[in-house]
Parts: structure tokens; C-alpha cells; sequence
């Protein structure tokens, strides 16, 4: 079953990802018709200023940023689709952009020139991560973009019952946990173009890396085409590799299956790359969290989350009938009676608070309406510090998430905004750091409490009340 050919190639490229982060660089000199991406040579409509903006050609950006672009009439949309995905709308000749859901204004609107599209330049490119500077003597404008960071440098994440830890994934948040706790899912905040998840079988019989390999293939989707194949590979430990790729209507998903064993367990690392065809990228993500993947796991680490199923004996289940809302919240926890809507404390209220407000819907309103006025009352009043804000769901709908901190490091606060019908479904979570710990400035506790929830949305709706009543 082993295709020896395909297993000599495949180690050559999946370690050649390991040589370091990605970075692309465009350098474009002043009044020139010529841009070198990446040391090759594209001609291009020179750049220029206006109006105080530099303004530059867009194929320069595509090809530097790896994006992918649409352009229909005078609406030009960009997206990528890297670790950290991001989205952004441009109307040629408009003065503001749309940045992932958010208006920016813009103080040089976009514009056609001889046939090219002209955008400007630093927005744009910071936008995606990018950076642009100038070099005075040389008279060249410089575009530089590096990888994004795949895994927190500190804080780890794992499961103490089924003895795993790996580098917390940047940008991404636990969605799934099954019933035995025996496999754990994480996905991107932002789109739905990578995730990952952990499984692990117990008490398996020890074999051959080759063998582990094998089993998994047998059990792949008649679906899914094996691309690359490798059963010896060492990150430092040793894995078996495969990766296949499926054709769906609209993409093509790739998987990564990275599996090894270890203390009498198998473990699967699993890969999911919705569209994501630059091998290098999805090579780079995989080996980030690879080399971090450790079959142990250390819970007196102040920087270590446990994700374990929760136990009878350390969380609690909490009750409101009016809004037809099940929860589990950590052990002594209790249902604050001076609300009238959900309102949960904990024991110590510095430890957390958690609660729910349904709000009436005015005419015209929608999710972005509320939720900038979630923004402006709850965070912009209150002088905290936006940190993320980004689209994702709950329960079938659309919501975004926003988390945001007071004091420094001190209190965070982590919210999810939904709009239902003709309802706004409003959750938050208070948190302080000092007592909370790493759950606060994380959002942990957050995904965690929201992940097992029940709420009978038909009850909880005729509960709404307008704006001003809370």
C-alpha cells in the first residue's frame, strides 16, 4: 500500500515548510512601469500620490498578499486564505472600505487608470497584515507581509484525562467536544477555512508507526484522494502523515491526518483546510502545531488550560424556565434573583459573572446595528479596549463575538450578539484576571459555557424587552 515514490516526495515537501515563517516582499520604484515580486518581474502602472495617498496597482497587492479578488462594475471585494483569514470590500471611487464587517474610511477613494485598478496602497496592504515603507535615497516603496503566528508563544491547551497538551491555536476557538470527551474540535474565529481537532483512542496495543498509518487509511472516505502519503516523520516525535483532498461544489477541502502513539494511546491530529491551496501554508500551520504536540500535559501551568470533559463534582447545572435556558456554569455559581432576565455570579463576583438579554428589535434594525451599539454602550463609555471583534455562529445563526478588556489586563469581557427574528439575543461573560486567571484573558470559560448550553429560542423570545428597559 506504500507508494514509494510518492512517501520520498511528499517527506521532501512537507519538511521543507520548516525552514521558517513565510514572508512575500514587493519592491516598486517611483514613475517605474516594472515591480519585482519575490525577485520576479511584473510590469505594472506606475504608483502615484493624490490628495496626500499614495496610490498603487492592485495586481501588485494580489500577487504580494496571495489574495483572491472578485470585481464586478465599480465593487471590488478581497479575501485570503491564510491562517487568519480577512475580508475586505472597495467601491472605486467611494471613501470608505469595508475591513471583516467594518467601515474604514478612506481619505483617497480608489480609481481606474489606463485600464488598471488603483488602490491605496497602505490601507489595503495593512489591512491584510501587510507593511509598506520608503526608502528615500532608493525611491522605492516597499510591501512586506509575514506569516501569521500559528500558536500563542505561552499559553497551551489540552486535555488532562486523555493526558495531551499543544501551543494554543491563535485566532481560533474550541467548537466541539464529544460526549466521552475523546476528541476535541477547534475552528478559525473568522470564516470557516481551517480547523483541527484532537482524537485519541486509550488503551491501544502497541505497533508499528507504519501499522497506525495503515489503520487510518482503511477508514478514509471513498471520497477523499490520498496526495501525500508518508508513514516516518519526526517533529520530534514520530507521525504517520497522510493528506487527501476532497472536491466539493464550490472549493476543494484538504485534510492533514498526523497520528502517532504514545503511553499505551493512539493520537490523531486532524487538519482541515477549506480551499487553502498554497501547500506551503498549510505545511507551515500543521509543523507549528506538530512541534508544539505533547502527549503529557502539566496542569499546575498557570498557562495551561484544561479542556476535560467537565465532571458532576466540578460544574453545576442552572435553570430559567421563563427562557426555556439550560446551563452549566463552574460549582457555586448562583442565579442572581434581583435580575429579572438570566443572570448568573459567581461565588466570588470577581471570578465571573455571566447573563443573557433578549432586546426588541426596532424598525430597520439588524445585527451590525446592534452590535455597534453593544460596542459603543458597553465598551466605548466605559474606556476598555477593543481586542477582537468577528463574525461566527450560534445556534444556526449568525452572531459576532466580541471580547475587550478594562484596566490594562486587569477585567475582560467576552460577548456574543445574535439576532433572531425580531430579537437580540445578548451574552456576556465578566471575568477578572486576578481571580480567573488565564480563563478571563483567553475567553475559555466563554466557549466553554457556550458549547453545552440548551435555550428554547421560541420561549426566550417572548421575554424581549426594548433597549431601555435593561
Amino acid at each position: 500500500m506504500f507508494p514509494a515514490a510518492l512517501s520520498a516526495a511528499s517527506l521532501t515537501e512537507v519538511s521543507s515548510a520548516a525552514k521558517g515563517e513565510l514572508r512575500s516582499e514587493a519592491v516598486i520604484p517611483l514613475g517605474s512601469t516594472t515591480a519585482t515580486v519575490n525577485g520576479k518581474k511584473m510590469t505594472i502602472q506606475p504608483i502615484y500620490e493624490k490628495n496626500g495617498t499614495t496610490l498603487g496597482p492592485l495586481n501588485v497587492i494580489i500577487r504580494t498578499l496571495n489574495l483572491q479578488f472578485k470585481l464586478e462594475g465599480s465593487n471590488l471585494t478581497l479575501w485570503n486564505k491564510t491562517y487568519k483569514p480577512h475580508n475586505v470590500w472597495i467601491g472605486i471611487g467611494q471613501t470608505a472600505m469595508t475591513l471583516d464587517g467594518q467601515s474604514k474610511k478612506l481619505s483617497t477613494p480608489a480609481e481606474m487608470k489606463n485600464g488598471s485598478v488603483m488602490v491605496p496602497f497602505r490601507a489595503i496592504t495593512e489591512a491584510f497584515g501587510g507593511k509598506i515603507t520608503y526608502n528615500a535615497k532608493t525611491k522605492e516603496v516597499r510591501m512586506t507581509v509575514a506569516a501569521e503566528p500559528v500558536i500563542d508563544k505561552k499559553l497551551r491547551v489540552g486535555d488532562s484525562t486523555f493526558g495531551w497538551s499543544i501551543g494554543a491555536p491563535s485566532f481560533m476557538r474550541m467548537i466541539d467536544q464529544s460526549e466521552t470527551g475523546d476528541s476535541i474540535s477547534f475552528s478559525g474565529k473568522s470564516g470557516n477555512n481551517f480547523g483541527f481537532n484532537v482524537q485519541v483512542t486509550k488503551g491501544t496495543k502497541s505497533s508499528e508507526i507504519a501499522t497506525v498509518r495503515e489503520d487510518k487509511l482503511k477508514v478514509l472516505h471513498p471520497s477523499e484522494a490520498v496526495i501525500r502519503d508518508v508513514y516516518t516523520f519526526s517533529l520530534p516525535m514520530e507521525y504517520a502523515f497522510i493528506e487527501t483532498k476532497q472536491n466539493q461544489d464550490f472549493s476543494n477541502l484538504y485534510t492533514q491526518y498526523w497520528g502517532m502513539q504514545a503511553n499505551g494511546n493512539t493520537y490523531w491530529v486532524v487538519l482541515s483546510f477549506s480551499d487553502v491551496t498554497y501547500e506551503e501554508e498549510r505545511d507551515r500551520i500543521a509543523q507549528a502545531l506538530l512541534k508544539s504536540f505533547k502527549p503529557t500535559i502539566d496542569i499546575k501551568d498557570v498557562h495551561q488550560l484544561d479542556y476535560a470533559r467537565k465532571s458532576k463534582d466540578q460544574y453545576t447545572t442552572l435553570k430559567n424556565e421563563k427562557y426555556g435556558l439550560n446551563i452549566q456554569l463552574p460549582k457555586g455559581w448562583k442565579q442572581n434573583p434581583d435580575f429579572s432576565n438570566p443572570h448568573f455570579d459567581a461565588a466570588d463576583l470577581y471570578t465571573g459573572t455571566f447573563s443573557l438579554k433578549v432586546v426588541q428589535l426596532e424598525n430597520g434594525q439588524e445585527l451590525k446595528d446592534i452590535v455597534d451599539k453593544v460596542q459603543f454602550e458597553y465598551f466605548n463609555l466605559n474606556g476598555a479596549n477593543l481586542e477582537e471583534r468577528f463574525y461566527t455562529t450560534f445556534q444556526g445563526n449568525t452572531a459576532v463575538k466580541m471580547r475587550e478588556r478594562y484596566n490594562g489586563n486587569e477585567h475582560w469581557v467576552t460577548l456574543l450578539v445574535s439576532v433572531v427574528d425580531d430579537c437580540a439575543f445578548i451574552w456576556s461573560l465578566s471575568q477578572d484576571t486576578k481571580y480567573a486567571g488565564q480563563q478571563a484573558s483567553t475567553g475559555y470559560q466563554f466557549d466553554i459555557i457556550m458549547n453545552d448550553l440548551q435555550i428554547d429560542l421560541v420561549k426566550a423570545k417572548t421575554q424581549k424587552k426594548p433597549w431601555a428597559a435593561y
